[in-house]
């Protein structure tokens, strides 16, 4: 995908501990992640999932419902994204947009 779209920025989410059983992949699956854009020099900017949920949907504290709801409102969709984690993907990238200015 980097290939093939040439991003020259990038957004993840910051990872804080969670006792999960999917830790390990994710931290490692994140880990690839920022080692490849950084390959490519391309710019990585991370945001805590607080400060992604107040960007979208007006509070740190918002529920994933909430942030669903938001992500579908402002990109105008009818149907929620899929796979479920697509909304979260487009709110950190929504959070990137408001961050850079939506020229």
């Amino acid at each position: 995908l980097i290939n093939h779209w040439n991003p020259n920025i990038a957004a993840v989410e910051k990872f804080f501990f969670y006792k999960s059983s999917r830790t390990i992949s994710v931290v490692q699956a994140r880990g690839v992640i920022m080692m490849l854009l950084a390959s490519k020099n391309i710019k990585v900017s991370e945001y805590s999932p607080a400060q992604i949920k107040l960007t979208v949907a007006g509070t740190g504290k918002a529920s994933k419902n909430e942030v669903l709801d938001a992500v579908m409102y402002n990109l105008n969709l009818n149907k929620p994204p899929k796979p479920d984690d697509a909304a979260d993907a487009l709110a950190i990238a929504l959070t990137k947009l408001n961050e850079e200015g939506f020229n």
